[in-house]
């Protein structure tokens, strides 16, 4: 009932292409361009192949694979070329376009029974290249975002209060960096920051950063693992992920002192934490779904987990706020913790994310996606739905529900498969490592280096 294919974000940008009659060659999907933002390849797979799947009744796909090698060898050339064809009885190229061409009709479909649609204003300016505004925090000065692109790395900046032009470049943001939070009281700016280990490439940390009022980047909290940090009357609640284990929600002073936590259930991994005036509520994930609990109460469910995505928690007059892909985009939701009374706030053609409202309350920013770019909208706040929602109305994915049809054969996992006792790991033992026979070794993701995430490369000595 879940997986990346059951998920808003996964095919979001094809699903906006198509919307906009963008068709591209495979070739220039999979192997990308300097100009054009491409997806990455396990997108590009699943829509490929799953379309196949599932437009062409074909689910054996992978064992035809697999057979075509064992039977060729070192001959197999182009084999997914000549798998696919197989299946559809066309040519590769023809096939795709078919599936792109399936699909699109299927989101045509889907679109029209969301309609009728909000109509936002762009407030972003617009880039020659492929860029994206997110994370969005309105403030009295202006509108914070992080801005990045094709041409431009992860960094925060400041629009002017209509939004179309930028003001102030606030200093870069490393990777992993949550959506901006703005706490008005103190008149900071938080988020949280994935920072490496510098010896060990699989530890690594996140802090708890903010831009104070002079514009000086400031560490609240150094060396833990917290994520998602929201202000409230001066403290901040975060999510911790200890690296023993386990997950919690964390409450600090303003100077970064610790002051509670609240250990969440081995059943429960937390993902969001807000505080309201009526107690700390988080939004987490169960082998349900996702679902929102009040915390200080022995986290008590608000909200019950089903297999959607819930994301950008956030508080606003007593109410949580969210982000769900309920409908199958990403929409604005508001929850009463209280009378547990739910509404669907904002109907979009693509969806929306990074939804915060301006301090006055008469306008509502989001981000939306188009194929030139993920731009920053605003719409009124009178022009917002307020309709109740229907929580047990889920989105039905079309290649998704093919594939699991096509799986009944389980393998009984509890009974074929042993796990030995876990083993301590030493580093003493694993100092020296035989990797290749070339002189050196380089760490080297390409995938990573186009999209400007990667924060070092480690070269070492081959043996």
């Amino acid at each position: 009932r879940a997986g990346r294919g059951r998920s808003a974000d996964f095919l979001e940008y094809y699903r906006a292409s198509f919307a906009e009659g963008l068709r591209r060659d495979f070739y220039v999907w999979r192997h990308g361009s300097q100009k054009q933002f491409t997806p990455d390849h396990y997108a590009l797979g699943y829509l490929t192949l799953g379309g196949v799947r599932a437009f062409y009744d074909a689910p054996d796909l992978t064992r035809s694979y697999y057979r075509r090698i064992a039977e060729k060898g070192f001959g197999a050339f182009f084999n997914l070329q000549h798998t696919v064809s197989e299946a559809t009885g066309m040519k590769f190229r023809e096939s795709f376009n078919a599936v792109c061409d399936s699909l699109s009709l299927i989101y045509e479909a889907e679109a029209a029974l969301r309609a009728p649609f909000l109509r936002g204003r762009r407030v972003s300016p617009s880039s020659r290249l492929y860029s994206e505004f997110r994370g969005n925090a309105p403030a009295p000065e202006g509108i914070y975002s992080v801005r990045a692109g094709l041409s431009s790395p992860r960094e925060i900046v400041l629009l002017d209060p209509s939004g179309e032009r930028i003001v102030k470049k606030a200093g870069l943001m490393g990777s992993g960096g949550s959506r901006l939070e703005y706490d008005s009281e103190r008149k900071r700016l938080y988020w949280s920051e994935l920072r490496s280990d510098i010896r060990y490439e699989l530890r690594s940390y996140s802090d708890i950063r903010y831009l104070d009022s002079l514009g000086r980047k400031v560490t609240l909290v150094r060396g833990g693992r917290y994520y998602h940090p929201k202000p409230f009357r001066g403290k901040v609640v975060a999510v911790s992920y200890p690296f023993e284990g386990g997950s919690r929600v964390v409450e600090f002073d303003p100077e970064g002192k610790k002051l509670a936590f609240w250990q969440a259930p081995d059943s429960l991994q937390i993902v969001e934490a807000a505080r309201t005036e009526q107690g700390v509520f988080a939004s987490g994930i169960t082998a349900s779904g996702y679902g929102i609990w009040r915390v200080d109460e022995g986290f008590r469910r608000v909200l019950e987990p089903q297999p959607v995505k819930i994301k950008q928690l956030s508080v606003r007059g007593g109410k949580l706020l969210f982000v769900c892909d309920r409908t199958g985009v990403n929409e604005l939701y508001s929850l009463d913790p209280a009378s547990r009374e739910l509404k669907q706030l904002t109907s979009l053609e693509q969806g929306g994310s990074d939804f915060n409202f301006s301090p006055s309350g008469d306008s509502l920013y989001f981000s939306a996606l188009r194929s030139d770019g993920r731009a920053l909208y605003a719409v009124d706040a009178d022009s917002l739905r307020s309709e109740p929602a229907d929580w047990n109305s889920i989105h039905s994915y079309f290649i998704a529900d093919k594939l699991s049809a096509g799986e009944s054969l389980r393998p009984d996992y509890e009974s074929q498969v042993q796990l030995s006792e876990p083993k301590a790991y030493s580093k003493a033992l694993n100092l020296l490592k035989v990797h290749s026979w070339l002189p050196f070794y380089l760490e080297y993701d390409e995938i990573a280096i186009l999209s400007s995430e990667s924060l070092m490369n480690s070269l070492g000595l081959g043996a």
